[in-house]
């Protein structure tokens, strides 16, 4: 039989053959496999616990999983230990404390012994260097090394000592297993020297002694050698903070060779350097001489024969410089407002003079002031720029860097010189941006702009013609003209009408077309001509018509149909326009499996929401790519991207096709034909 059923009463006492047990052997739930002449082995499932159980069903017996010559695992009745073996010796054990390992623990690269809830603590060995991370995954809790006596780092296969912590007692740091560091009861202890080595790659980054006030902060001072600079700075951290970049220099010394010179510094800024020569105070810093209220100070610059001298009068704000110490004065600055600032005074028409005679000359006469220059150019230069403007700073020209020229109404830029010309800016309500005008406003007025080499002769020029007086009222108008001159004689090009005061567009004389003209007589010469207005006979929106005939030409019709005169759509395909020519592929999968669908536009597309039969793009695109284009429209101040159908390729397509199913049906005629005559 292909299937033996086993009864709830089981088999007792006898065997099932092979030809009884063919597939297999079926027991309901509970129903137990019994081995053993005590019974002693069972298995089963217990549909109570929904479990499967392998079990010994006599006590202190164990269960043993292996090969005929070795034991693998040995489930041990008596406590329920679990033991693995290996080639017949016990290599792992599970205890009621945990588990235990005979031999060694092996780990591959990168395997960790992970401790702790969240894998805490991890040990592992990961590219050619060992660790004991407690910072894996996130953890911020301390890590802490204990022993009982002494705990101690060695290196070097342990022959060397690193680190010594002694219990109760100091903590000892070696180089070469000799001692160099030492904590004491008092604070540390440096065997021979402290030698504090920087980077030699920024000034933070170099080696600091550090005197503070606070533990945790830099407050105090330091002492700090740049072995890039090779420059040894003194200093004071003024804040109880730990930013290293908050540290001011005081004293800075520079070594130079075999040379040294200091600096003094104020605020971390160079005031006094000794030199060579002497010692320097440098751009920006200042040599003060104090004195009291009452006295003048002086500052003499000593010479054979001669004295130069820097004089401040304390009782009328004034400093003089000159010679000879005497009344001699050269010149002359005073501060009569002690909470303004100094001026440099001169009396009207005293003037600052520059240059061997005096080319340039800067004054006030009483009434104006003049900067004269009497030769060469007069430059202005500035690194940022150069601005002419108001007392109060509203600005009439800027000149910028690159170049650039500014010019200003109002303190509203509306001017600028760029690298590819001028732009003009602002413009409010209907004024123009760049108005050209002249005196007038009657009627055959002009205002011109002429653009050419300059000869006068060849150009161009726009023109804006008063047509009507511009303040008899209402009924004003004007034209705004295009020409171009050639040996002197100017020829229109392009007009642009206007026409009454609500009308808003490019017009010609009857104020509803747009009309492209190839000579000057009324639309004998016009090419093309669009219609201002909607046509309601036909539902037009556009009109285009040649000569002087008002037929319609080609139109746009509200539906969104396009249409042309003769129905004749052409595109260029002259051969000797073209290469790389070939018969075209296949096209017949194509035709097959594009979808016609029925349907009607969006509201928004078509208010006729009009049936219409036609394709999808997206189910085009999946059959043939090359039928399908995409373009980007702003739609509610968004970009979105819409789909379209190329139906002119479509037409090829089908053409090939045709083709393909014409020479389909020759041959089925061919064949059908040759039975008939069979």
């Amino acid at each position: 039989m292909a299937l033996t059923q086993i009864s709830t009463q089981g088999i007792k006492d006898g065997t099932i053959t092979g030809s009884d047990l063919a597939t297999n052997i079926d027991l309901v739930d509970s129903q137990k496999i019994r081995i053993g002449t005590g019974i002693d082995f069972l298995i089963f499932h217990d549909a109570s616990t929904n479990k499967n159980h392998i079990k010994s069903a006599v006590g202190g017996r164990n269960i043993q999983i292996g090969s005929q010559s070795y034991v693998a695992a040995e489930f041990v009745a008596n406590n329920g230990q679990v033991q693995l073996l290996f080639n017949g010796n016990l290599k792992l054990a599970t205890q009621s404390y945990g588990v235990t390992i005979q031999d060694n623990l092996v780990l591959f690269e990168n395997d960790r012994i992970k401790l702790g809830d969240s894998a805490d603590l991890q040990i592992y060995h990961n590219a050619g260097q060992s660790y004991i991370d407690a910072s894996a995954s996130g953890n911020t809790s301390p890590l802490s090394i204990r022993a009982y006596g002494n705990a101690k780092i060695d290196v070097n296969g342990g022959s060397e000592t690193a680190i010594n912590c002694i219990s109760n007692g100091a903590v000892e740091l070696y180089h070469n297993n000799s001692k160099k560091f030492e904590t004491t009861s008092s604070g540390a202890f440096v065997t021979k020297e402290l030698e504090i080595e920087g980077t030699a790659v920024n000034d933070f980054e170099s080696g600091r002694i550090r005197f503070t006030e606070n533990a945790h902060g830099f407050l105090g001072g330091y002492a700090h050698y740049d072995g890039n600079a090779n420059v040894f700075y003194i200093g004071v951290h003024p804040t109880n903070d730990s930013t290293v970049g908050n540290d001011v220099n005081a004293i800075k010394i520079n070594r130079e060779s075999s040379n040294l010179n200091v600096e003094l510094n104020y605020g971390g800024s160079k005031k006094f350097e000794t030199t060579s020569g002497g010692a320097e105070i440098p751009d920006g810093s200042v040599l003060t001489v104090q004195t009291t209220s009452t006295s003048n100070g002086f500052l003499s610059f000593l010479d054979i024969g001669n004295v130069g001298y820097a004089w401040k009068f304390p009782d009328n704000n004034t400093v003089q410089f000159g010679t000879n110490h005497s009344s001699d004065k050269r010149l002359q600055l005073n501060n009569e407002d002690p909470s303004s600032h100094f001026h440099f005074s001169l009396a009207d028409n005293g003037k600052m003079l520059f240059g061997a005679s005096d080319d340039l000359q800067i004054y006030h006469d009483g009434s104006n002031s003049f900067a004269v220059n009497t030769g060469g150019q007069l430059l202005l230069r500035s690194t940022t720029g150069v601005q002419l403007g108001s007392p109060s700073g509203e600005p009439y020209v800027i000149g910028v860097e690159n170049g650039q020229v500014e010019l200003y109404h109002d303190n509203s830029k509306k001017f600028e010189t760029t690298s590819d010309g001028i732009t003009v800016l602002g413009g409010t309500g209907n004024d123009p941006i760049l108005r050209i005008v002249n005196s007038t406003n009657a009627t055959g007025n002009k205002a011109e702009i002429r653009l050419g080499p300059g000869s006068g002769l060849i150009g161009t020029q726009l023109i804006c013609e008063a047509v009507e007086d511009f303040t008899s009222g209402a009924n004003r108008s004007a034209k705004f003209t295009i020409q171009n001159r050639l040996n002197g004689t100017f020829e229109n090009n392009l007009i642009i009408s206007h026409t009454g005061q609500a009308i808003f567009g490019c017009f010609d004389n009857a104020g509803n077309h747009f009309r492209l003209f190839n000579s000057t007589t009324s639309n004998t010469g016009t090419m093309f001509v669009i219609d201002s207005s909607r046509n309601s006979t036909n539902g037009s929106y556009k009109l285009a018509q040649w000569g002087s005939t008002t037929a319609a030409r080609f139109q746009v019709l509200d539906s969104g149909t396009v249409q042309n005169g003769n129905g004749v759509y052409q595109q260029i395909s002259d051969e000797t326009l073209k290469e790389n020519i070939v018969d075209a592929d296949s096209q017949w999968n194509d035709i097959k499996n594009i979808k016609i669908r029925k349907f009607n536009f969006k509201e928004s597309v078509d208010p006729e929401k009009t049936t219409m039969i036609g394709v999808i793009a997206q189910e085009v695109e999946l059959v043939s790519p090359n039928l399908v284009s995409s373009d980007i429209s702003m739609q509610g101040g968004e970009e979105k991207e819409y789909k379209s159908f190329k139906q002119s390729i479509l037409y090829m397509k089908a053409v090939k096709c045709l083709q393909e199913a014409m020479a389909k049906i020759e041959v089925l005629e061919t064949e059908v034909a040759a039975l008939k005559a069979g």
